[in-house]
């Protein structure tokens, strides 16, 4: 026979339980707002939310990543400092391109990124190489200038 597990839940926007509501180890869900919450205890309890989509997380948290994002679009915003600002990160996020035996380069990258990442790498000795100047000439193009005669990859990422 089918068991039917069902969560604690309100449909009232914006409720959250509280410790004295959940137990260690039971979830709670706000159906109206789309939330997920379960009681933590690291020698104090508290309650959290897992984090899901179409929905406002307030609080602080970590992200760290590795890998391939594929394809996310949306904004990311704090009122502590910790991350603020807003993202659109797509298929298309770096743009590499082989170099060899000039002091400067107009790279188009097509990233439609007005600010992007520059870095430039010298494949001979496997070493981060500053230039002396990157120059945005639009959203799709940099031109990077050395100090002297460089020879390897540039990387450009939104």
């Amino acid at each position: 026979m089918a068991q039917l597990i069902k969560l604690k839940r309100t449909s009232v926007e914006g409720k959250a339980p509280s410790t004295s509501n959940l137990q260690l180890g039971e979830l709670a869900i706000n159906t109206y707002d789309g939330r997920i919450f379960f009681e933590k205890n690291d020698g104090s309890s508290t309650i959290q939310q897992i984090v899901t989509t179409d929905s406002i997380t307030t609080g602080s948290f970590t992200l760290t990543a590795t890998g391939s994002f594929g394809r996310v679009i949306g904004s990311i915003g704090s009122t502590n400092g910790v991350v603020s600002g807003s993202s659109q990160i797509t298929d298309l996020t770096t743009h590499k391109e082989t170099v060899t035996g000039a002091s400067s380069y107009t790279v188009d990258h097509n990233l439609g990124e007005q600010y992007p990442i520059v870095q430039a790498w010298n494949t001979a000795t496997s070493k981060q190489e500053l230039p002396n100047s990157i120059t945005t000439n639009s959203s799709n193009r940099v031109t990077v200038d050395f100090s002297t005669t460089f020879a390897g990859i540039i990387i450009v990422k939104k």
